[in-house]
């Protein structure tokens, strides 16, 4: 079906991760990443035995304040 999911995860400079769907709240993981740790952005999806997936994704925003 053709329904559009804004995801968003925002990590502070402790490393803590921040989930958001459709810009509500959705949760936090304390321990989400160390600081020192290099991020690359990574979408992967992948189906089952019995299931197929499909993903369209419009864009990947990342960012960091200097």
């Amino acid at each position: 079906f053709n329904t559009a999911t804004r995801l968003r995860i925002e990590l502070d400079s402790a490393g803590v991760a921040y989930f958001f769907q459709d810009d509500k709240f959705q949760g936090v993981v304390a321990a989400g990443t160390s600081p020192d740790v290099i991020l690359t952005p990574y979408i992967g999806v992948g189906g089952t035995a019995t299931t197929s997936t499909a993903l369209e994704v419009d864009y990947v925003l990342t960012a960091c304040g200097r």
